[in-house]
């Protein structure tokens, strides 16, 4: 039987990118496959996140924003909240916590958060899941990118780029090199006492990697689709600029920005950075492993 069918309808624990979420209170359904491993641990977690799930509050099927964008990320002092609305401006789910995150609270509209979702615990699979863990990285050096993540000879890698670029097919290539792939589309950088890390989570792409695992990160590829295998290391401003459109913060938040862009102006200091132009064929790997 699948680990996520096991799961108590009152609580949760999840592990991802190092990060314990105890999930209390309403939450009800079934994870998707993919978050199995991270309900068992097997990655030693260093930061805690408590989220409640209040339930369906009436007062927000009254509610209504002409115009609201998909996401409303708020902050006021130390309160933080993230909303998320459908194309009629109507609110499916609210996300309330402190500017760290490390205590949370949802609640969802009684009819639409349903109709959307299915589940508390299939919300997760979507931007739920992902913004409760983006949230509680902000200030604890962490981000989340859309890329693919992959371990090779022991070095975590990160191939990203736009959509379309070649994520999940590089890491079918990686894949059947031998390399342990993380993620097909989204991963987790994180700084800690020894340098950069890059984390698997449970949200795969087309080629349905997810991988509960970590890897110390020794370089990031931007794809770009070629006629032969060639790689050039990237100056840090080159860098920063390509990094930022597949970073996963909320922009249009100009108080919640510092210590992401911390975070990520470390990232290309840090850690080399090259522009990969590749072939699907396996000859790609070899061009990445004499890099790293």
């Amino acid at each position: 039987m699948s680990l996520a069918k096991l799961a108590e309808p009152s609580l949760s624990t999840l592990t991802i990118a190092a990060v314990r979420f105890s999930l209390s209170g309403e939450g009800d359904g079934l994870f998707m496959p993919s978050f199995d491993q991270f309900l068992t641990g097997a990655v030693a977690a260093d930061l805690n996140c408590d989220i409640n799930a209040v339930g369906a509050v009436s007062e927000l099927a009254g509610l209504s924003v002409e115009g609201a964008p998909p996401w409303l990320f708020a902050q006021d002092g130390l309160n933080g909240k993230v909303v998320r609305y459908n194309h009629d401006g109507r609110v499916l789910w609210q996300m309330e916590g402190g500017d760290d995150y490390r205590r949370a609270k949802v609640i969802w509209h009684p009819q639409l958060f349903v109709e959307r979702y299915g589940s508390y615990r299939a919300a997760w699979s979507t931007g739920l899941g992902f913004l409760a863990l983006g949230m509680r990285l902000r200030t604890n050096g962490g981000v989340m990118l859309h890329g693919a993540a992959a371990v090779l000879d022991g070095a975590g890698v990160i191939c990203t780029g736009v959509s379309g670029v070649g994520k999940s097919t590089i890491s079918r290539v990686l894949h059947a090199a031998g390399a342990l792939i993380l993620s097909d589309e989204r991963v987790v950088i994180r700084h800690g006492g020894d340098g950069f890390r890059v984390y698997g989570t449970p949200w795969p792409s087309s080629a349905g990697f997810a991988c509960n695992g970590v890897a110390p990160l020794r370089g990031i590829f931007f794809l770009k689709h070629g006629q032969s295998d060639a790689v050039r290391q990237l100056e840090q401003r080159d860098a920063l600029r390509r990094l930022i459109p597949v970073s996963m913060i909320s922009w249009q938040t100009p108080a919640l920005l510092d210590p992401w862009l911390a975070t990520v102006e470390r990232l290309v200091t840090d850690v080399p950075c090259y522009l990969l132009e590749f072939r699907p064929t396996e000859d790609v790997v070899e061009v990445i492993r004499r890099e790293i």
